[in-house]
């Protein structure tokens, strides 16, 4: 959690989850552990599971591109800022300009690779408020990289 200095207003956050239904009972200790120093929101759980078993019906396609060098980090993976900049470039220009990014939560799921092209599909969350999911896909195999909430003001 990053806090400012004057106040300790929170500026940003993160958590990474760790289970794997798969691996058993000793990842899901270390995930308690980990939860336990570092306590998570209620509410991004909730979401993330919500997100992750919902089934969409029609978002839309807003943005697409492909994964170039400089999108990739020293560990060849993408470069998580890039995530955020092509979710919140998703916007069209006046929306942005009429509006105030209130938060946004990411969730990545699998890696992108260079030469990999992308789609990123959209649709509201809430009807009556600026609440968004996203989704980024993987074009050639349809996986989902990461998932996103972005929420205006």
């Amino acid at each position: 959690m990053l806090r400012s200095e004057k106040g300790g207003e929170v500026l940003a956050s993160a958590t990474i989850g760790l289970v794997d239904p798969g691996q058993g009972d000793a990842q899901a200790r270390e995930a308690a552990e980990l939860q336990d120093e570092f306590p998570l929101s209620r509410e991004r759980m909730r979401f993330r599971r919500a997100g992750q078993s919902r089934s969409r019906d029609d978002p839309e396609q807003v943005f697409s591109g492909t994964i170039a060098f400089s999108d990739i980090d020293v560990n060849r993976h993408m470069n998580a800022g890039k995530y955020m900049q092509w979710f919140l470039d998703s916007y069209p220009e006046e929306f942005r300009l009429e509006r105030t990014l209130k938060s946004i939560e990411l969730n990545y799921i699998a890696e992108g690779g260079i030469g990999h092209d992308f789609q990123i599909l959209r649709e509201k969350d809430k009807p009556g408020v600026h609440d968004y999911l996203h989704s980024m896909i993987r074009a050639e195999d349809r996986k989902e990289l990461c998932r996103a909430r972005v929420v205006w003001e």
